[in-house]
């Protein structure tokens, strides 16, 4: 499994932060928590017009924005 690139840029960071490694890892996890709140929301619009739950939904077109977060 290649490693994720949040991953990668923070063990290229070093000790030094803050730096442009950390702060692009930084960002990218800001953008993907807004994608997945945008995801979320999709879905659960969806929801209210549908008998399936949100979370399904998502499952369905391959999104895993239900899921919690490991960090």
């Amino acid at each position: 499994m290649v490693p994720d690139i949040v991953d990668r840029l923070r063990d290229m960071a070093g000790p030094i932060k803050p730096n442009i490694c950390t702060e692009a890892a930084d960002e990218i996890e800001r953008l993907r928590e807004e994608r997945d709140e945008a995801r979320q929301g999709y879905c659960r619009c969806l929801a209210n017009h549908d008998m399936r739950t949100a979370a399904t939904i998502a499952s369905q077109v391959g999104w895993d924005c239900f899921k919690e977060s490991s960090k």
